[in-house]
C-alpha cells in the first residue's frame, strides 16, 4: 500500500520529467542551426596569449572573440554591447579561471563561428579584463594573460580588449581539436576519435570550467583548470609551499572578487598531464588561496597547452595531448658555383703532342 510520502515522490519525479522534457524541446539550450555541420575548420591566432578566433553576433560584423575553456558562458564586451545597442537586464556573477566575474544578462542570440552557426546561446555582458587591479582603465591595472604570464605591465589598451569569449556551453555541442602548429581550430562531432599518438587525460566539468590532474615536479598533484583564454600557468598556495619552491618579484593583484593575492614568479622542472610532459615551465605562484576558486586548484594556460595538439572530448570527458611534430632543420645554403661562359665561336687549341 502506497503512502503519502511515496505518493508525493511520485508526482515529483513525475513532474520534474515533463518539466526536462519541456526544456528540452524548448530551445534552451545552444544547438546547431539547421544549415550548419560539423566538421568545421577555423584559422585561430594567438594574442595577448589568448586563442583568438573570428566570430560573429546574429548577422553583425565579425569580431574577435577568445575561445576559452576555463569559462562556462559567452560574453560580449560592454564595447560591443553598447555599439549594437545591447543592454543587460540581470547582473549575475559567472565562473572564470580567476574566481566569479560579474556579467549581465543579454538573452538568447545567435553565434557564428566560422561556417558554424549556433543558435539559442545565452548571452552575458562583460569585461573580465576589466575586473582586475582596478580595471583596464588603470595604471596598475593587470589582465588574466598577463597576470598569468608574470607580467606587472599596464592592462592592455581598448584595442587589445577581446570583443567576446566563447565558453564550453557552446563548444561542448562537439569536441574541439586545437592545432598549434597549423594555426588549426576543429569543431568536430562529440564522437570524433581522439587524435592519434595523444595521451588522454580524464577531465570534468566544473562550474563551466575544464579540470583535470596535473602533477608538478613529479611529486606534487593537483587540479587544474584548461584555460586557452589565458598565457600562463598558475601553482596553487599549496603547491607552492609543498614544492618550497624559491618565488622572485612578490606583488599583490587584485582579483574578480575583490580580494587581494599575492603572486609572485617561479619556474617547475618539469609539468605533467598524464604521460605528457613539459620541462622546465616558468609559472605563476600563488602565495595565497584565490578566492571563488577551490583550495589547491591551479590553472594551465597556452604557454603550456600550445606545447601539444590538443582534443577535447566533452562527450568522452577527456582532454587528449599529442606532440607537436618536430621541426625540420634549415638547410644551410650552399655557396654558389662560378658559371664559366665561353663566347660563341671559341674553341681551345688543340694539344699536338709532336710538338712537344
Amino acid at each position: 500500500m502506497r503512502g503519502p510520502l511515496s505518493s508525493r515522490l511520485l508526482l515529483t519525479v513525475a513532474m520534474a520529467i515533463c518539466l526536462a522534457a519541456a526544456l528540452a524541446g524548448s530551445g534552451l539550450e545552444p544547438r546547431l542551426s539547421a544549415a550548419s555541420s560539423l566538421p568545421a575548420e577555423i584559422p585561430f591566432k594567438i594574442e595577448s596569449g589568448a586563442l583568438t578566433i573570428e566570430a560573429g553576433l546574429g548577422a553583425g560584423l565579425p569580431m574577435r572573440a577568445v575561445l576559452d575553456t576555463g569559462i562556462g558562458e559567452t560574453l560580449i564586451s560592454t564595447r560591443i554591447a553598447s555599439d549594437r545597442g545591447m543592454s543587460g537586464f540581470r547582473e549575475v556573477m559567472i565562473a572564470s579561471p580567476f574566481g566569479p566575474i560579474r556579467a549581465a544578462s543579454a538573452g538568447m542570440h545567435s553565434i557564428r563561428l566560422g561556417r558554424v552557426v549556433i543558435d539559442g546561446v545565452l548571452l552575458f555582458i562583460g569585461d573580465p579584463t576589466a575586473q582586475f587591479s582596478g580595471g583596464t582603465g588603470s595604471s596598475s591595472g593587470t589582465s588574466p594573460s598577463l597576470a598569468a604570464a608574470g607580467s606587472d605591465s599596464a592592462s592592455p589598451s581598448r584595442a587589445q580588449v577581446p570583443d567576446a569569449w566563447i565558453g564550453n556551453a557552446v563548444l561542448s555541442l562537439g569536441s574541439v581539436e586545437v592545432d598549434p602548429a597549423n594555426k588549426r581550430l576543429l569543431l568536430a562531432p562529440p564522437n570524433a576519435p581522439p587524435i592519434r599518438g595523444g595521451t588522454p587525460v580524464p577531465m570534468e566539468i566544473v562550474n563551466g570550467r575544464i579540470e583535470v590532474k596535473a602533477r608538478a615536479n613529479g611529486s606534487a598533484e593537483f587540479k587544474a583548470i584548461l584555460a586557452t583564454g589565458v598565457r600562463g600557468s598558475l601553482l596553487p598556495a599549496s603547491v607552492v609551499r609543498s614544492l618550497k619552491l624559491s618565488v622572485a618579484s612578490e606583488r599583490t593583484v587584485s582579483m574578480p572578487a575583490g580580494a587581494p593575492v599575492r603572486i609572485g614568479n617561479a619556474r617547475l622542472k618539469e609539468l605533467r598531464l598524464g604521460s605528457a610532459k613539459i620541462t622546465d615551465v616558468p609559472v605563476l605562484a600563488a602565495l595565497d588561496d584565490i578566492p571563488g576558486v577551490a583550495a589547491g586548484t591551479g590553472l594551465i594556460g597556452t604557454d603550456a597547452l600550445m606545447q601539444f595538439r590538443m582534443q577535447i572530448s566533452y562527450m568522452r570527458k577527456q582532454a587528449v595531448f599529442a606532440a607537436l611534430p618536430k621541426a625540420k632543420p634549415e638547410r644551410r645554403p650552399q655557396p654558389e658555383r662560378p658559371i664559366v661562359q665561353r663566347k660563341p665561336g671559341l674553341s681551345m687549341p688543340k694539344r699536338d703532342p709532336q710538338a712537344e
